[in-house]
């Protein structure tokens, strides 16, 4: 190993120049064990031989030190902080690797911090006095096994430090050699230099006297091998830790490192991708030749007991995968079906040699998928079997599915030796006393060139590449070496040559490498079915895009093609689009596009060479794509309304999307049809007076078809039916404020019925629609709803706005106004009751109530707490209605409105025409009482125009109109501004 020389020199067998660092990626169970102290009494369970020390290497960034990253903090979680504390000791002395030369140290300081960061206690020297009543002194191993003795609850261990947490939560805990009381750590260049190490160490998380096992964890641990007579490390001295650890899929994993396993100074961190968090697993979890320590971040928790599963759950046993129905589909790049319940990884068997299991190098294959999500999914399969071959027609395969979770990794990093394995077991959430191992160690190499094993070349490694157990693996303990890669898989694992008895290093498997072991905490049982497989064939998909008038998704001999080229009409024999249209083949399991082409002019389309087997989608687009494609997108003004595959219609399939599944044919119809949906006419109408000319009361049912000036029915247009107005079907999208108005529809019976959101109205005819204004119209100046067209095909337009426009707003405190007629004009008449700031009077007429313009502008009294009037006349008043309003500007330009005042002019006002006899009899006189050019249109119930007359009038001038048929006519009359209309009914 070449990344971290220690400067001294070992007087050990194996003399070692180099610090050894282990990395351990693993998930572990819960268990319950009746534990009173979490620290030596897990890492070191053998102590009469061995002995694991607690670390910190600040240089080489090993165990929690002063400002160390998250990765290496020493982590424990307060839940009940009222009754909860930590307590801890420690036998801190210098790190080193020579007998003597590490006795207890006095500079060794400590402090917590919370989740934040922010200290919370310390720094604070600790007392390396061996006294049994200083406080963090743990001198014996008894006393580290025995645990904390809070308030004389365990006699036989150690007076603890006790931290008393002030709130919930995450806290770390960092150790330190410091030169100035704490508050920074000593400096040194040395791999070593401000190391320590703590033969006898303990965190303990209690409520009050009783002890809670698996509150204390870190990422990444830092221990060291020692001797449990001198305290120092070595080469071959041993660690064998047992340590547990939380995965992220909740599973619970214990790991024993056995004895043989002599690495010096070690970190052990848990994961889930192996030797790099970058790339595939299947390739990261293969042993690597590597120089220096690896970066192994983001690993799960590793615990020194098993961890509190208040805290910790499992999300219990997973159940069994299945496989899909149909299991397999595809062609060439085949597809195998199979659903899980949770997320997990993978392994099918197609077991294809006629011997039941997996055969190595045979026609057996083993296809692994990794972090699948639960629910249906897929396992691609290129058709060959494990020699490379592919698989022979009407081939009866015997597939097995294996569904894992809890997945782990343990990359050891520069450990030479191993001799006697790894050893895993799991709790939850299953009980499995030996977990199966795997390992690829087949492509490391030699390191050096192959040059001579001796103490000059430590960074070497002469002992080549070791076996690929991937597939099969091998139940704990496993993944033994010692010269080699061990391929007889022995344990112990024997020496080759001298490696073990040689001072070298170059020639132990593990030098300068990171080996690399994986496995399950959970493997579901085997899931088997047989297939017979038939590789596919290829079919033909073709269908037309046709101008579907009616909306029935059936193409008619009158309807024509869509040209998918929006620049040929094909001599009108064909509907142009206004852009492209493109048929795309879309495989539905994965959303990609196979291929895309462009509709023809004669709007059909054609996809040849389709693999059978497959479920797809055909998608219409205005462009031709590639990648994922998942939503239809039609022409500008088009839509569709429907799909069919030959005589059978599908009109409530209005995606663009028709779905093929498992494809086993021809399919020659699948056609679009796609219409230009209509539009609606949005709609304004001032209701200042019912058809009577009185004013809308609150409660009262008043029609929303004719006022007395204005057409103010539901209507729009469709490019395939025309007008709609009477007799068509429209949808009320959205309703008025309920506190305002509320819409109502008489029914077969004439009683009304209250119209609910996206009310499809049929028939519609505005004799029958109903508004109720629930207040005072005055109170409410915009009433609004939305609705929408509907043709015959069922095609919506967009919605549009219908407002209400009363011819009032909300008053202003104190301002108010009023209107008078006089032979001079129209006067606007106004006071305030309090004026503070005024600057200015804006008066406003407007001839439909919704736009208003200023006509002038009158200055304020500034200040007053007096009735102040004023008033403007108005000359140009041949309006037949006009609505005046007044703004308040104050001097920080604010504005208030006042109310609005309506003034209908007589005479030549809205009485200027009168019409009559109502009913008639075929005929009609229109009275004129006041001059100017008119417009006179005969309507009939549907919008259609019957009449259109124009007539130079003086006042008394009366025009006949003969009505041709018997019915309800609309007879409207405009001109000099002003409008007015009427229903006659002919007998």
């Amino acid at each position: 190993m070449t990344s971290t020389t220690l400067p001294f020199k070992l007087t050990s067998e194996r003399s070692k120049v180099s610090l050894k660092i282990l990395f351990l990626s693993v998930s572990f169970s819960l268990m319950f064990l009746n534990l009173f102290a979490e620290g030596t009494k897990q890492v070191s369970p053998n102590s009469g031989t061995t002995l694991t020390a607690l670390m910190s290497l600040p240089n080489i960034g090993s165990g929690s030190y002063f400002n160390a990253p998250l990765d290496n903090r020493v982590r424990f979680i307060i839940h009940d902080h009222v009754n909860e504390n930590l307590y801890f000791g420690f036998d801190w002395r210098a790190y080193s690797t020579t007998s003597g030369n590490n006795a207890r140290i006095t500079n060794v300081y400590w402090r917590i911090k919370n989740a934040a960061g922010t200290v919370v206690a310390g720094p604070t020297l600790w007392n390396s006095g061996t006294g049994n009543s200083v406080q963090g002194n743990i001198n014996t191993l008894a006393k580290a096994n025995a645990g904390p003795n809070i308030n004389g609850s365990q006699p036989a261990g150690y007076t603890p430090i006790t931290f008393d947490p002030s709130e919930n939560g995450e806290y770390y805990i960092e150790y330190y050699r410091s030169s100035n009381s704490g508050a920074g750590p000593v400096s040194g260049s040395g791999a070593t230099d401000g190391g320590i190490i703590s033969p006898y160490f303990d965190f303990t998380v209690a409520r009050g006297n009783v002890p809670i096992d698996g509150r204390v964890f870190s990422e990444k641990w830092g221990f060291l091998g020692v001797s449990p007579s001198t305290f120092s490390g070595g080469s071959t001295i041993p660690a064998t830790p047992v340590l547990y650890t939380y995965t992220d899929d909740k599973t619970v994993l214990k790991v024993e490192l056995q004895t043989g396993f002599m690495p010096i100074a070690f970190d052990i961190a848990v994961n889930n991708y192996g030797v790099s968090r970058t790339g595939d697993w299947g390739v990261t979890r293969r042993s690597v030749n590597s120089e220096t320590s690896p970066n192994l971040t983001g690993g799960y928790k590793v615990f020194l007991a098993q961890p509190d599963i208040n805290l910790f759950p499992d999300d219990g046993l997973p159940a069994n995968p299945v496989f899909g129905t149909p299991t397999i589909t595809g062609c060439g790049n085949y597809l195998i079906h199979y659903s899980t319940s949770q997320v997990g990884d993978v392994k099918i068997l197609l077991d294809l040699n006629g011997v039941q299991g997996y055969q190595p190098n045979t026609s057996d294959r083993i296809l692994e998928a990794f972090d699948v999500p639960a629910g249906a999914n897929t396992m691609p399969w290129d058709g060959l079997n494990g020699l490379g071959n592919p698989v022979a027609n009407n081939t009866n395969i015997d597939l097995s599915l294996t569904y894992m979770k809890g997945r782990f990794n343990l990359p050891l990093y520069d450990a030479e030796i191993n001799k006697n394995g790894l050893k895993v077991s799991a709790v939850l959430p299953e009980n499995i006393p030996n977990i199966r191992l795997y390992w690829d160690d087949s492509y490391l190499t030699t390191v050096g060139g192959g040059a001579a094993c001796n103490d000059n070349n430590a960074s070497n490694n002469t002992t080549g590449p070791g076996i690929d157990n991937s597939l099969v693996g091998t139940l704990s303990p496993a993944h033994a070496w010692s010269g080699n890669g061990n391929p007889t898989q022995a344990i112990p694992a024997p020496s080759v040559g001298v490696n073990e008895s040689s001072s070298f290093q170059c020639d132990d498997f593990g030098n300068v490498r990171t080996i690399n072991t994986w496995g399950w905490a959970y493997v579901s049982s085997d899931v088997n079915i047989a297939v017979n497989f038939s590789p596919c064939t290829y079919q033909v998909i073709s269908g037309n895009v046709f101008h579907d008038v009616n909306g029935n998704a059936l193409k008619s001999a009158s309807e024509k093609p869509v040209s998918g080229n929006s620049a040929n009409n094909n001599s009108g024999n064909s509907s142009v689009a206004g852009s492209n249209i493109f048929a795309n083949l879309v495989n539905a399991a994965t959303g990609q596009v196979v291929t895309s082409v462009q509709v023809s002019n004669n709007g059909t389309y054609t996809f040849s060479d389709v693999p059978s087997g497959v479920s797809y989608n055909v998608v219409l687009t205005t462009a031709g794509t590639s990648g994922s494609l998942t939503q239809a997108t039609l022409p500008s003004g088009w839509a569709a309304t429907g799909t069919n595959n030959g005589t059978t219609a599908n009109v409530n399939n209005k995606s663009g999307i028709i779905n093929i599944p498992n494809l086993s044919g021809d399919v020659s119809n699948a056609n679009f049809g796609i219409q230009q949906p209509p539009v609606a006419y949005a709609k304004s109408w001032v209701a200042d007076k019912d058809e009577d000319g009185n004013t809308f009361k609150g409660g009262t049912l008043y029609r929303l078809g004719l006022s007395e000036n204005e057409d103010v029915r539901l209507s729009g247009n469709d490019p395939e039916d025309g007008s709609l107005t009477s007799g068509s079907a429209f949808r009320i999208k959205t309703l008025p404020n309920p506190s305002v108005a509320v819409l109502y529809y008489l029914d077969g019976n004439n009683v009304p019925q209250q119209i609910t959101a996206n009310q499809t109205i049929q028939n519609y005819d505005p004799a029958r629609m109903f508004v109720s204004f629930l207040s005072s119209a005055s109170n409410f100046p915009v009433i609004q709803f939305t609705y929408a067209s509907v043709d015959a095909a069922g095609a919506e337009s967009p919605a549009v706005n219908y407002t209400i426009n009363t011819p009032a707003v909300l008053p202003a405190i104190g301002l108010e106004l009023s209107v008078t007629n006089t032979a001079t004009g129209t006067v606007v008449n106004w006071q305030t009751v309090t004026e503070i700031n005024t600057r200015h009077f804006i008066v406003e007429r407007s001839v439909d109530g919704v736009n208003y313009q200023a006509i002038a502008t009158v200055a304020a009294s500034g200040h007053s707490n007096a009735v102040q009037k004023y008033n403007v006349t108005d000359n140009d008043n041949h309006y037949q209605v006009a609505f005046y309003r007044v703004v308040l500007v104050d001097a920080d330009n604010k504005k208030q409105i006042s109310n609005v005042a309506v003034n209908r002019l007589t005479g030549t006002g809205s009485n200027f025409i009168n019409i009559y006899p109502n009913p008639a009899k075929g005929k009609v006189q229109v009275e004129f009482n006041t001059a100017g050019n008119f417009n006179i249109q005969v309507i009939d119930v549907v919008g259609k125009v019957l009449q259109a007359n124009n007539v130079n009038a003086v006042n008394g001038t009366v025009y006949s109109l003969n009505l041709k048929s018997k019915g309800l006519f609309i007879i409207k009359v405009s001109g000099n501004q002003s409008e007015k209309t009427f229903r006659i009914i002919s007998e």
